[in-house]
């Protein structure tokens, strides 16, 4: 394939620079000694970030801050090293694991590792793969979680980690901690940060860096979401390939309700496929984020998806509402609005710890 210098010069000089300032802040966090930096250029620094990632420890702490898709890729190219990763990670591309070039001979795209990253995994064998297996489930279903409750305490992500994945003999609680909290750390795209005890949404609180060091503080709507929640239950029926429908920030699971006000619109409206589904999308959101119906309307409206037809408008509220009724909601720590409605539970025990 090729090596990782030859990758990293592929690309531009802000990519180089995200790579550079991220792989100081792994070395930091493992109080690793750094190589010397000759200078501030692009070359400079890809020199730097080629030395680093020979340290074993840096590469490990890298590739542990994964999910389970990004985990599919090492674990089929470690099996199989001609195995060719078409499906390869835009994260392990970014920051010059990958590399993908043109084989003429085969007429067709070659990707796969750069040379040092392969070395690793196979010098690393078996038990490294099985490892980085545990890693990435605890971060695929911790960032599910927190996209869904918005909110939730170490102990409870455990303890729902254990149900959902059943690896509670495996990995102890303080190994899911840890490498949860590096997943928040390092892997800010997912939008989960660490604050209080719980990980939580980065829509609810304010992040500061300065000079190294971050601060989080809570927002207004942090508190709101805790006291709405109250003592409200964890949604937890769901298995693990439902729940990661919510991994990634403002995904949500397709239901029947969502799959009839598709049909409906398509049927009504004249608009190509990805309008109908960037409209039922907004909707979707809209809903989770609790908009009213007429904001709803007026977002609609607003995109051209408007009808004077009575008939319709009736149709469409019929369908919003169904949808509004039937999605998961941070607020219902992850419960419908029809399903909360058989709970009992304490709505203002948890405002009272504020």
């Amino acid at each position: 394939m090729a090596c990782l210098k030859e990758e990293l010069r592929t690309k531009d000089k802000k990519q180089i620079d995200i790579i550079y300032k991220k792989l100081q802040r792994y070395a930091a966090r493992l109080g690793q000694e750094t190589p010397d930096i000759k200078g501030t250029t692009k070359e400079c620094k890809v020199e730097f970030i080629n030395e680093l990632t020979t340290n074993s420890n840096v590469l490990y702490a890298v590739l542990s801050d994964i999910t389970i898709s990004e985990y599919g890729c090492i674990e089929k190219k470690s099996r199989n090293p001609q195995y060719n990763m078409y499906n390869y990670s835009n994260y392990l591309q970014s920051i010059g694991f990958i590399h993908a070039e043109y084989n003429k001979e085969i007429d067709d795209l070659s990707v796969g590792f750069v040379d040092e990253v392969m070395r690793f995994l196979t010098k690393s064998g078996k038990k490294l793969i099985e490892i980085l297996g545990y890693k990435a489930a605890i971060n695929s279903v911790v960032s599910s979680l927190v996209n869904l409750y918005g909110i939730v305490d170490f102990i409870k992500a455990y303890e729902i980690f254990c149900i959902v994945t059943t690896l509670d003999k495996k990995i102890d609680y303080d190994t899911f901690v840890e490498t949860a909290k590096s997943f928040a750390e390092f892997r800010e795209e997912y939008g989960v940060c660490v604050f209080a005890g719980n990980f939580v949404s980065v829509d609810y609180v304010e992040i500061v860096e300065t000079r190294g060091n971050r601060k989080i503080s809570p927002k207004p709507s942090y508190y709101e979401l805790i006291c709405k929640q109250g003592d409200k239950p964890y949604y937890t029926d769901f298995s693990i390939e439902s729940l990661l429908c919510y991994e990634k920030p403002g995904s949500f699971e397709i239901n029947s309700q969502i799959d009839d006000f598709i049909l409906y619109i398509s049927g009504e409206f004249c608009l190509t496929d990805k309008e109908i589904f960037d409209v039922a999308d907004d909707v979707c959101r809209a809903c989770i984020e609790e908009l009213s119906i007429n904001d709803i309307f007026g977002m609609m409206k607003s995109k051209g998806l408007h009808s004077n037809s009575q008939k319709v408008q009736k149709m469409m509220v019929m369908h919003i509402m169904r949808i509004k009724s039937n999605i998961r909601l941070r607020i219902n720590r992850g419960f419908t609005i029809n399903e909360i409605r058989g709970l009992s539970y304490d709505l203002p025990k948890a405002c009272g710890d504020l």
